[in-house]
């Protein structure tokens, strides 16, 4: 929903630019008018085409690092799912702000209904110069709702001015204008926080009443007359059009003026350059190298990452694994961020260092989880982190995450590098070793479960900062080895509800 909010908001502001630098002081009203119905509809729908070439699909990694396949299945989720995941804990606040929004746009457009329903059975009702009038008796301008045109005493005005009012009120339903203002007061309820369609109902409102003013083009000094004598009068009903809304003066100099030729160079001008934003903010953007689509390449968080095979020996370097076996870890793997060589720490001359009040990233995410921790059974707890990647300028670029994994009760966790252990298991699945005894686990509710693994992906997802490592000075993408990894390296160890992290190693 985020990008797609972000992408509706260039194509307005680019829109919406163009207009008060090009168009806004054009007499050519219907142009206009088209104009900008058409990048509203079209800013709301392109970012919903898709085009069905995508140069980056998102590829699934196969026989995950550290562990079997056998042993866990990770679920590799797109830039989308985890950014939902990650604001999960803020979607009732967000709902709930929302609603109010939305109840109270909605409220203000149904009692507008309202308001013109007991007008009008209340109002006499007049048929003048062809003309559906309805006398209301109080004290407000002439406005109109479709064909009803709503006036306080039809004695006030002589029969020049009634047949003004009727030729400028029918000209706005002739011209459906009433459409637009239902259109734009139905996205001001759904998109209510939106400025820019305030902007949209602002400028096609100022239109409607430039065209309508052209039923008066002959009698301008009478009409000019008719406009001033309505200023002090309370507003209409916003759903309807009033005789009085837009500055008089500005809507007398567009009586005067006549559309040129201007307008539609310009048009023909600012075409290409909207339908360019326009594409470039479609689900799928065109790509002219069809050769991406054969590439391992995945997005995560709005990276983009290639994918690669590892050597056994950089395998094992990385995770200091001399008791694995190197062909259970066999990439794809992350090799670039962006372009970038993703480096390993031991190839880096300045290592990352975590950015915060706590002693290091792993003790700040811990302390993040707390809460939720705290009620856990008795029992030891790992929380894997894999695959870390720190970015060039220290930003959390990638991780894999499993959530929370328990060990087995009256078990001495064996190193990962200990060759002479016998065994070694993780949730009664051998790591090491063909078999597992029959270990008793914690029993973990299903649902804190569930609240912790999307806790885990919402506070990596709000961003962990580290100082960037360097090679020679120049800062580069690097795997983090330990400081993220609550696993071998640190466990979660919990005793009547109480949660603590411990170094293992």
């Amino acid at each position: 929903m985020q990008v797609y909010l972000l992408h509706v908001t260039v194509i307005w502001v680019v829109s919406a630019l163009l207009y008060e630098a090009l168009f806004i002081r054009e007499a050519s009203h219907r142009l206009n008018r088209l104009y900008l119905l058409g990048t509203l509809l079209l800013g709301l729908v392109s970012p919903l085409i898709s085009l069905g070439n995508n140069p980056i699909p998102v590829a699934p990694i196969m026989n995950q690092p550290i562990i079997p396949a056998t042993f866990m299945n990770y679920t590799y989720q797109s830039s989308d799912v985890i950014t939902a995941a990650a604001q999960d804990r803020q979607i009732p606040w967000m709902l709930l702000i929302y609603a109010a929004g939305f109840a109270i746009m909605m409220s203000r457009l149904i009692a507008n209904f309202f308001t013109l329903v007991r007008l009008y059975k209340r109002g006499t009702k007049h048929n003048i110069f062809g003309y559906h009038f309805i006398e209301t008796g109080g004290a407000h301008g002439p406005f109109s709702f479709f064909r009803c045109i709503f006036i306080s005493r039809v004695a006030d005005f002589d029969e020049e001015d009634i047949s003004l009012i009727g030729a400028h009120e029918m000209r706005h339903a002739r011209n459906l204008h009433g459409l637009d203002i239902l259109l734009t007061e139905t996205l001001k309820i759904i998109l209510w926080m939106h400025p820019l369609v305030y902007w949209y109902g602002s400028r096609l409102r100022r239109l409607h009443e430039y065209e309508a003013d052209a039923t008066a083009r002959e009698a301008p000094g009478r009409y000019g007359k008719l406009l001033l004598n309505q200023m002090l009068f309370s507003e209409a009903p916003y759903i309807s059009h009033s005789f009085y809304h837009s500055p008089i003066k500005l809507r007398l100099k567009m009586l005067m003026k006549s559309p040129g030729r201007a307008p539609f160079l310009k048009y023909a001008m600012v075409a290409p350059v909207l339908c360019a934003i326009m594409i470039g903010c479609m689900k799928d953007r065109p790509t002219a190298s069809v050769a991406l689509k054969n590439e391992k390449r995945m997005v995560f968080k709005g990276y983009e990452l290639e994918l690669g095979e590892l050597s056994p020996m950089q395998i094992m370097a990385r995770f200091h694994d001399t008791v694995h076996h190197p062909e259970n870890h066999i990439g794809p793997y992350p090799v670039k961020l962006n372009g970038q060589k993703i480096y390993e720490e031991w190839e880096v001359t300045t290592h990352p260092v975590y950015h915060g009040i706590h002693q290091d990233a792993s003790t700040y995410l811990f302390d993040q989880l707390r809460q939720l921790l705290d009620q856990l059974p008795d029992g030891t707890y790992m929380l894997p982190l894999r695959n870390v990647i720190v970015d060039e300028k220290g930003k959390l670029a990638y991780y894999q995450s499993e959530g929370l994994i328990p060990l087995p009760f009256n078990f001495e966790q064996l190193k990962p590098d200990t060759s002479q252990a016998p065994s070694f298991c993780v949730d009664g699945h051998p790591i090491i070793g063909n078999s597992c005894p029959d270990y008793d686990y914690p029993k973990i509710d299903s649902k804190l479960e569930k609240a912790i693994a999307r806790e885990i992906i919402a506070v990596l997802q709000a961003g962990i900062s580290f100082s960037p490592a360097s090679i020679d000075g120049r800062p580069v993408p690097v795997y983090l080895s330990r400081d993220l990894h609550l696993e071998w390296y640190k466990q979660i160890e919990v005793k009547d509800h109480h949660a603590v992290l411990v170094a293992k190693h």
